[in-house]
């Protein structure tokens, strides 16, 4: 007999289905569809795909910017920097413990 998570999924919040749906490795198949059936059913999974999206977005653009850290490193190369970005570089590099120093780029 299989385990009805359709009605376990039912009466769960909008949150615990984004939980399920943001980690679908750590559920079995059936499961993921469930929450995904449900979610779609009570009209959130529209705005739990968008969260997640940005979520992913966020995950790639640190994966992205790890690997330019680790060309950095593996390169010893000049890495130009958006001022918008500085706080954010100036932690990943000092977390990896990589030197650096910044130039004031003049035009």
């Amino acid at each position: 007999m299989d385990f009805d998570f359709e009605t376990l999924y039912n009466s769960y919040s909008k949150d615990e289905l984004y939980e399920i749906l943001k980690n679908q490795d750590d559920y079995q198949p059936e499961a993921v569809s469930a929450a995904k059936k449900i979610a779609k059913e009570k009209g959130w999974l529209s705005s739990i795909n968008f969260e997640l999206n940005i979520l992913e977005e966020e995950s790639n653009k640190k994966r992205q910017e790890q690997e330019k850290i680790n060309s950095i490193v593996n390169d010893q190369c000049f890495l130009e920097i958006n001022k918008n970005h500085i706080i954010e570089t100036d932690s990943i590099l000092s977390e990896n413990d990589i030197e650096y120093y910044f130039i004031e780029k003049t035009t």
